[in-house]
C-alpha cells in the first residue's frame, strides 16, 4: 500500500480545459508552488464534489497531490471570496492580470512576490468595488509594469506618462516572444 503527501496551498485558478470525457487540466497559480497544471479527475460529473470551486479566476484552497508528470487535484474548498463581490469592471481588470500571469510566468517555480502581488490586487479590488474608471486604468498599468519587472522583463524606472509606461510593457511582453 503507498501513500501519498496531499499538500495544501492557497491557489488562483487562471485557466481550465477539458480532456477526456469528464477530466479537466487546470492551470493553477499557488502560494507555495507558484503555477501548475493539475489534473482534476471526473470534475464534469455532475456528482463531483471538486466542480464547484474550479472556475477560472477563482480564490480558493486546493489539496494536491504530485505525480510524475503533472500535479492531481483531489481536495478543494469552497472559493474565498465570491467573484461577483469584484463587480464586472474590477474582476475584467483582474482577468487581464492574471492572463498576464499566465502567459509569462514560465515554469514551476514559488515567487511570493508575484503571490503577494496576485493576492493584494485581488482582495484590494474585492474591498473596492466602486474604482473610478480612471483608478481602474491606473491600477490595471501599474499592475502589469509590476508583474513585468518582477519577472525580470522590465526595468524598473519612472515613468513619465501612463503612454509611455503602456509603451515600455508592450514592448517588454513583445521581446518576450511568450
Amino acid at each position: 500500500m503507498s501513500s501519498y503527501n496531499i499538500y495544501q496551498t492557497d491557489a488562483f485558478v487562471l485557466a481550465k480545459k477539458d480532456l477526456g470525457e469528464a477530466d479537466q487540466i487546470l492551470v493553477l497559480f499557488t502560494e507555495k508552488f507558484g503555477k501548475i497544471y493539475a489534473l482534476a479527475s471526473g470534475v464534469r460529473y455532475l456528482k463531483s464534489k471538486l466542480r464547484y470551486g474550479i472556475q477560472p479566476l477563482s480564490f480558493t484552497r486546493v489539496g494536491l497531490v504530485a505525480g510524475r508528470d503533472f500535479w492531481r487535484l483531489v481536495d478543494i474548498e469552497a472559493p474565498r471570496s465570491p467573484l461577483l463581490s469584484l463587480g464586472d469592471a474590477n474582476l475584467g481588470l483582474f482577468a487581464k492580470f492574471l492572463s498576464l500571469l499566465e502567459r509569462m510566468v514560465q515554469g514551476q517555480e514559488r515567487d511570493d512576490s508575484l503571490w503577494g502581488m496576485a493576492k493584494d490586487l485581488y482582495f484590494f479590488l474585492s474591498k473596492t468595488p466602486r474604482l473610478s474608471k480612471e483608478k481602474r486604468l491606473s491600477l490595471e498599468i501599474e499592475s502589469a509594469v509590476n508583474l513585468l519587472f518582477s519577472l525580470g522583463y522590465l526595468e524598473r524606472k519612472e515613468f513619465s506618462s501612463r503612454k509611455e509606461a503602456v509603451r515600455a510593457a508592450n514592448k517588454a511582453i513583445r521581446e518576450s516572444m511568450l
